[in-house]
């Protein structure tokens, strides 16, 4: 069974806009040491509560709340096309509904900010992030 960021990162590599491939430029694993300077990873973050009904108490989540980021990182003369792909993943990510990829059914995704800066990396790359929200089904578990 995949996770989410597998999942997410599969999704991104199947879009030919966004010219990414799973495993060589868009990760779902931080960054490894032998991968490209132009990449994408995908990390899930702490989300919400899970959205029960009312029943019993063991009852399954209507829905989880996953949270997970997207960072765009290149060598500093590409800064540009970096934002450039961090903005092209965020249109393509944001308002995701009523979907299933991989092992998990989307009910939303939602962008929380436009992408921005971070630090440089210890070898100097710019990153853009990107922080999401989705609402989801894990449709890989029983």
């Amino acid at each position: 069974m995949a996770g989410l960021e597998t999942d997410v990162a599969t999704y991104l590599a199947a879009i030919p806009a966004l010219s990414l491939t799973a495993g060589t430029n868009v990760f779902d694993v931080i960054f490894p040491e032998s991968a490209q300077d132009q990449a994408v990873t995908v990390v899930e973050t702490p989300g919400s509560p899970d959205d029960h009904a009312a029943g019993a108490s063991l009852s399954r989540p209507l829905y989880e709340t996953a949270r997970f980021q997207v960072i765009v990182r290149d060598v500093p003369a590409n800064a540009n096309a970096a934002r450039a792909l961090a903005r092209s993943i965020r249109l393509n990510l944001n308002r995701l509904a009523d979907t299933t990829i991989g092992d998990t059914r989307v009910l939303t995704c939602s962008s929380l900010q436009r992408p921005f800066p971070l630090p440089g990396d210890k070898n100097d790359r710019v990153r853009y992030i990107t922080n999401f929200e989705m609402k989801l089904v894990d449709v890989g578990s029983t």
